[in-house]
């Protein structure tokens, strides 16, 4: 177990298994290349931040299976609701922006500002209704701008409708 905290100040501190800090330090090493000496700074905002929110009990978690079975069937590799203490995939949405402490582990922003045009991912975001509501709203709205770009697309191409498009 490893212990973070404000340099000369005994608490409050934070702990993390030296496997987790390993993953923390590879996902940053991915994301942030030129930025090793931040490292341990960036993790002690990183656990402190998820510290203060508590950050359990608001979902649960898909199992590792799971996540295998999505990504062998569906080619998903990509979760919508993740911290980059719980990602399985390296892209992922947190809760939080782009410009985040996040983003230095590889989170991709806000799920709620992530705009695919094509893909596969899983979506499990916190058992709060305003946020389950949210979700669906914004995944609704990517399936039809999707839809929409996929009939202009077959327009384009000259397929879809009945005719051959000339």
């Amino acid at each position: 177990v490893l212990r973070f905290s404000v340099a000369g100040v005994p608490k409050p501190y934070v702990e993390i298994s030296r496997a987790k800090f390993e993953d923390l330090a590879s996902r940053h090493a991915k994301a942030s290349p030129l930025a090793g000496e931040c490292l341990r700074s960036r993790v002690l905002c990183l656990l402190l931040r998820y510290h203060c929110l508590g950050a359990h009990g608001y979902q649960a978690a898909l199992p590792p299976a799971g996540f295998d079975v999505l990504r062998e069937h569906l080619g998903c590799a990509f979760e919508c609701f993740a911290s980059p203490l719980n990602a399985h995939h390296e892209a992922f949405c947190s809760c939080f922006g782009d410009a985040d402490v996040d983003s230095f582990f590889g989170s991709r922003g806000s799920f709620f500002d992530f705009r695919p045009s094509s893909g596969s991912f899983e979506a499990n975001p916190p058992f709060v209704p305003e946020v389950m509501l949210a979700a669906v709203d914004h995944a609704e709205a990517l399936l039809m701008a999707a839809d929409r770009t996929d009939q202009t697309e077959k327009t384009r191409s000259g397929g879809g409708g009945g005719g051959g498009g000339r």
